[in-house]
């Protein structure tokens, strides 16, 4: 891969962000072919909304090792700053997110109680499914594909880390 270069903008303004981990595909000698990513800009963020929030997430995809991003598609199902994408044996798309906290949660204000919700796509993808819940109140879910074709999903819980 290449290094970083200079920021890149989402064609709907702001600075991109990301996190969490691409899909890359690879071709039969294991060179990459394309990574997918999920983004956010926080251009679309509401005024006065918590600094936290996702504001505006997409999809975009290179084909050049990440130098540049095209093809942005905004599920308008999703609320994300985080996500973590595997291409499934069936070639379907799965999104693991980590979404905004529950409202009804004592600590909604906060980032420390956000959810993780599972989205897919069967149009490699252009379209996505309703984000269907996993758990609350945990953090940075993680997506591996096995050899076998099984999909593993770890899940971090932080929020009763006391500073040192």
């Amino acid at each position: 891969m290449a290094a970083p270069g200079p920021v890149r903008l989402a064609s709907r303004g702001g600075q991109v962000e990301a996190e969490g981990n691409p899909l890359v595909d690879r071709d039969t000698q294991g060179r990459t072919t394309r990574l997918t990513q999920i983004n956010f800009s926080r251009a679309g963020k509401p005024a006065g909304a918590l600094s936290f929030y996702p504001g505006l997430n997409f999809i975009r995809w290179s084909v050049d090792g990440g130098r540049m991003w095209k093809d942005e598609v905004r599920p308008s199902n999703w609320s994300t700053s985080e996500g973590y994408l595997v291409c499934a044996k069936d070639d379907w798309i799965v999104a693991a997110l980590r979404t905004s906290t529950p409202t009804t949660y004592p600590g909604a204000a906060g980032d420390k109680y956000r959810c993780n919700r599972i989205s897919i796509s069967k149009d490699e993808g252009r379209t996505w499914s309703n984000p269907e819940p996993l758990f609350d109140d945990r953090m940075h879910p993680n997506l591996n594909l096995l050899a076998n074709d099984d999909i593993v999903m770890t899940v971090v819980v932080r929020h009763d880390c006391r500073p040192a």
